[in-house]
């Protein structure tokens, strides 16, 4: 998500709002102010930009963990993230990082002043495109790193794990 990110910011495709207005938006989130009228003009300073860069990762891995559970209780029977014509472990993934998008654009954008979806937000910020295309390599994230750290062969040392019953098997 970080190396395509960068790639797609520098070629101009994408912008978002920055490190250091995340930082801002953390912070005044952090002392009970989730809603400001302008991020760029509210008082208050950033949080350090590695903390910023933490909280946002551990935002991403709360989301990938809602994901996994997901998949583990919803998803269809036999299905192996390690089979590599197993498409249904890529679509969900992808559909699922576009879809974390919502939150920015309901919480996040409103947060900092810029409206729904960051439509009232500069538009050198290319808000909901940037938003978009940096889920969308988000679910593309999830997806690859299900497909190889989920693989049977990884989880069990070298041999293939035996698979977990599904809910419509222990239903039987």
């Amino acid at each position: 998500m970080v190396i395509l990110g960068g790639i797609s910011r520098s070629l101009g495709l994408i912008a978002g709002v920055g490190a250091t207005l995340m930082a801002k938006w953390f912070n005044l989130v952090l002392h009970g102010q989730p809603f400001v009228d302008d991020v760029r003009t509210a008082m208050g300073e950033p949080l350090p930009t590695p903390l910023a860069v933490l909280i946002h990762l551990a935002i991403g891995a709360g989301f990938a963990v809602l994901f996994g559970l997901g998949v583990r209780r919803f998803g269809p029977p036999g299905t192996s993230w390690s089979s590599s014509s197993s498409w249904w472990a890529w679509w969900p993934a992808v559909v699922f990082g576009v879809a974390t998008s919502i939150a920015n654009g309901f919480l996040t954008f409103p947060g900092m002043g810029f409206g729904i979806f960051g439509v009232d937000g500069p538009p050198e910020m290319m808000m909901i495109r940037t938003n978009l295309v940096m889920h969308l390599y988000y679910g593309l994230g999830l997806a690859l790193a299900a497909r190889f750290l989920c693989s049977p062969a990884r989880i069990s040392g070298g041999t293939p794990a035996p698979t977990v019953p599904t809910r419509e098997a222990t239903n039987r």
